[in-house]
């Protein structure tokens, strides 16, 4: 610039966090001298959801997340979690926290969430704002099925020389008795030649 300094501009990927910058400079005269800087990028505020890797259909269980205040001043404003269904955006819940972050510190917020039974993906948007700022994040979230399929084999051998036979799968009788099973399906293999 005129005042005989360099000027030096570089842009740097989005991301919060702490770049260090080295400069090097040699003189004809093999004069030399070195510069090391360190930036710091980040938001005033920023929101970093822990999300489970999955939950299950009809779940209720809380969704936590950290803000972090990175101002120099006491942060109060409201969070917000939306769950979403991803195919058509619709809404399926959404509920608001208030929250208070002093100064250079961080806080945690804690949702209450019922998971539908009928989605095997969910969205979930979550922000934090003030009257200034405002963060967030979307992301998507596994939903497993809460039952599994649960297959019971019982062989059975029959004779010529015996008559009937009964087999009773007695397990399932009292699952069923119970409630215990919806679906119940019995599949009988026959083969005529036991070696096999």
């Amino acid at each position: 610039n005129d005042e005989g300094n360099v000027v030096v501009e570089f842009t740097v990927p989005e991301s919060n966090t702490t770049w260090n910058f080295l400069s090097m400079a040699v003189t004809p005269q093999l004069y030399n001298g070195m510069y090391t800087a360190s930036v710091v990028s980040s938001t005033p505020l920023m929101i970093q959801p822990n999300m489970p890797r999955f939950v299950r259909q009809g779940d209720k269980t809380t969704l936590s997340a950290a803000i972090y205040n990175t101002t120099d001043e006491v942060l109060r404003g409201e969070a917000q979690l939306t769950l979403y269904h991803p195919d058509n955006e619709q809404v399926i819940s959404s509920s608001i926290v208030p929250f208070t972050t002093d100064a250079g510190a961080s806080a945690t917020v804690q949702f209450s969430v019922s998971i539908p039974d009928t989605l095997s993906l969910v969205g979930v948007r979550i922000g934090a704002s003030t009257a200034i700022y405002s963060d967030g994040e979307q992301h998507l979230l596994a939903v497993l099925p809460s039952q599994e399929l649960v297959t019971e084999a019982k062989p059975f051998y029959v004779a010529p020389s015996v008559g009937d036979t009964t087999i009773t799968f007695d397990s399932m009788r009292e699952k069923i008795k119970q409630n215990e099973v919806r679906n119940v399906r019995v599949t009988l293999e026959y083969c005529d030649n036991p070696v096999w």
